[in-house]
C-alpha cells in the first residue's frame, strides 16, 4: 500500500469540467446487496499515473479488466503501457512534449471509446449516476461489476490510508478510478494499481463528483 509521503507525489490526471455529459439517472429500484466482492483474480492496471496524468485511461483499462473477468477471462492482464498509449491517442500526449501532459476529461475518453476498442471492448453506452445516491452506485457495482468514478481529492486525502471526508474537495485535484468492491462501510477502487478503500462519507460530502455506469461490448459480439 502506498504510504502518505508516496501519495503526495502521485500525479492526478482528470480534467473535470464540472458537469456530466448527460442528466444523472436513478437506477436502483431495490436496495442493493449489503456487500459485493470484486471478481477473484482480476488484475489491477496501474498505468503510469505516478508520473503522468493517465488516470482516466487507467480507470478505463481496469473497467475492461473487470469485463474480461466477468466473461471468465482473468487474463491476459492489460499492460500499464496500454494506458499510456491510450492517453496519447485520446489527448495527443507524448513523452517528448511534457506540456502535453494535461490529463483527460472523461467525456473525451467516452467519445473516443465509442468508436475505438480497448483490449477488444468498446463502450456501448454510458449512464451518469446521482453521485450522492449510495444505493444507485452500489446497484451498478453489484449488477455491472463496477463503476467509473471521478473524485475531487483534497490535500487531506494524501495522509489517509482510507479516504474519508476531510478537508476541501478538489484542493489536491481530480482523479478517475474504477470501483468494483464494497461492503457496509467502504467502497474499494483501484488507484495507482492498488486497492484503495473509501469511507461511505466520501460520497455525500462532495468528494465524488462523477459516477458512471459503463455498458461495455466485446467487438465480436457487437459485430454478431
Amino acid at each position: 500500500m502506498h504510504l502518505p509521503h508516496q501519495l503526495a507525489a502521485m500525479k492526478l490526471g482528470c480534467r473535470w469540467q464540472g458537469t456530466p455529459a448527460a442528466t444523472p439517472q436513478r437506477v436502483a429500484t431495490n436496495l442493493p446487496p449489503v456487500a459485493y466482492s470484486r471478481i477473484i483474480g482480476t488484475p489491477r492496471v496501474a498505468g503510469h499515473n505516478e508520473l503522468i496524468g493517465d488516470c482516466v485511461e487507467t480507470a478505463a483499462c481496469n473497467a475492461v479488466q473487470t469485463a474480461m473477468a466477468g466473461k471468465g477471462m482473468s487474463g491476459p492482464q492489460i499492460s500499464n503501457d496500454l494506458a499510456v498509449t491510450l492517453y496519447g491517442q485520446i489527448t495527443g500526449y507524448t513523452a517528448l512534449n511534457p506540456a502535453s501532459d494535461r490529463g483527460t476529461d472523461p467525456s473525451e475518453l467516452f467519445a473516443w471509446w465509442r468508436q475505438n476498442a480497448i483490449a477488444g471492448y468498446r463502450l456501448g453506452r454510458v449512464f451518469p449516476l446521482v453521485v450522492q445516491s449510495e444505493d444507485d452506485v452500489r446497484h451498478v457495482v453489484s449488477t455491472m461489476g463496477g463503476v467509473f468514478l471521478v473524485l475531487a481529492l483534497g490535500l487531506a486525502q494524501q495522509n489517509q490510508l482510507v479516504w474519508s471526508a476531510a478537508g476541501t474537495p478538489g484542493s489536491w485535484g481530480y482523479h478517475a478510478v474504477w470501483a468494483d468492491d464494497y461492503d457496509g462501510a467502504l467502497t474499494t477502487c483501484t488507484s495507482w494499481g492498488e486497492a484503495k478503500p473509501m469511507d461511505r462519507s466520501f460520497f455525500a460530502a462532495g468528494f465524488v463528483v462523477g459516477a458512471y455506469a459503463l455498458d461495455l461490448v466485446r467487438e465480436a459480439e457487437a459485430g454478431a
